[in-house]
């Protein structure tokens, strides 16, 4: 019962962490999505511009050809366009890797979970 409860937890947190990386991917590929338009705009645009996830203030678009793309742990790289695509694709494709690997190991776990509750279930009903 015990080993059972473990591995509940073990399942518990890398549904968790599957989830989190499952968000991370969508916003790289909502920042990827947000560069294309940027080729269609002009110079001197007013724009809004986000701060955070919910805060936006108005802007005006001066360097259409270069962008700021974070690349981790609070710092930044100007690029151009294509060359932020590239970055984020990177991102996107480490962090895909990394939710395939870990829902591979979510399986297993849901695997042994469902055979030690068959075993359990077994041992209580010979009883």
């Amino acid at each position: 019962n015990l080993l059972r409860k473990n591995i509940q937890q073990e399942t518990q947190q890398f549904s968790v962490a599957y989830n989190s990386l499952n968000e991370a991917f969508e916003r790289l590929n909502a920042s990827s999505n947000s560069l294309e338009p940027l080729k269609r705009v002009k110079k001197g645009t007013e724009s809004l511009i986000p701060l955070t996830g919910s805060l936006y203030v108005v802007g005006e678009l001066s360097d259409l050809d270069n962008v700021l793309v974070d690349v981790g742990t609070g710092y930044y790289v100007q690029k151009d366009l294509k060359g932020a695509q590239d970055v984020i694709k990177r991102k996107a494709l480490f962090v895909k890797t990394s939710m395939d690997q870990l829902f591979s190991r979510l399986e297993v776990q849901k695997r042994n979970l469902n055979n030690i509750t068959y075993v359990l279930q077994m041992k209580i009903q010979q009883q």
